[in-house]
């Protein structure tokens, strides 16, 4: 080989550099870009925590869980908007149908018209629709900076989620999986979930405001063994597996 074509050792170790600097900012980039997806979701669960606030007090009902919505969008079934007729019929522009009143937004009804009667009100950016099961990342429900997730307006009692955590009404954060909530993915790793418990709440998996439970994974119908907390959603107690960096957990918090 003509030595003029060769690559000197200087050369070489200029680009070993390079790629050094190359691989260590896309790396650090990432980091960032990250760090700033976590962030917003405070931002965002404030923000919509904030938002239904806003509609209670306007409107003196719970958003899904609304009894006279119809009479101020219309009725999708052109009758008493209630449940039955009014759920089988074709949703189009703001007509809607009425929530029972229970003030609880229930997994699948009420939470199925709780971001529509937001939009509806003018409080959210978007126009949210029905959305039934499965529920549709900006579609039904407003999207998160979180890479496919959005979020889910649903209440939480003892018989659905065990001993742990508040009952009541909850935002929560996840994504589309095989389980038939459709939105029940994992979003964020353990360490990932505490960090956001620390700044918005008390660092614990299982107490205050937000509360932290293991996802379903995308390819799965089943709660995965292990990952994100310690123990079973019916023990008394739970802490973070810190050392899962799966993003296996998911994030609700609680808003009434």
């Amino acid at each position: 080989m003509n030595s003029k074509s060769a690559f000197s050792l200087v050369e070489l170790a200029v680009v070993l550099v390079i790629l050094g600097l190359l691989t260590g900012g896309i790396l650090a980039g990432r980091s960032l870009i990250r760090a700033s997806e976590l962030r917003a979701v405070s931002t965002e669960l404030a923000k919509h925590k904030a938002t239904l606030y806003a509609f209670k007090g306007k409107y003196f009902a719970l958003p899904g869980d609304m009894p006279n919505a119809t009479a101020f969008w219309g009725a999708a079934d052109g009758n008493d908007g209630l449940a039955g007729d009014c759920d089988a019929a074709t949703i189009t522009g703001t007509l809607t149908c009425n929530g029972d009143a229970n003030g609880r937004i229930e997994h699948t009804r009420d939470s199925n018209y709780a971001w529509q009667h937001i939009a509806n009100a003018g409080l959210v950016e978007g126009v949210f629709g029905r959305s039934g099961s499965p529920y549709v990342v900006g579609t039904t429900v407003p999207a998160s900076k979180l890479p496919r997730t959005g979020y889910l307006i649903i209440d939480r009692n003892q018989q659905w989620y065990g001993k742990r955590g508040p009952e009541g009404n909850f935002i929560r954060v996840s994504k589309p999986s095989n389980n038939a909530n459709a939105l029940a993915g994992g979003v964020v790793s353990a360490e990932e979930a505490w960090n956001i418990d620390t700044k918005m709440d008390d660092g614990t998996a299982d107490g205050g405001a937000l509360y932290v439970m293991r996802g379903y994974p995308e390819t799965s119908s089943s709660l995965p063994a292990s990952g994100c907390v310690s123990g079973a959603r019916t023990d008394t107690a739970i802490t973070f597996t810190l050392d899962d960096t799966e993003k296996n957990c998911g994030l609700m918090y609680w808003v009434d």
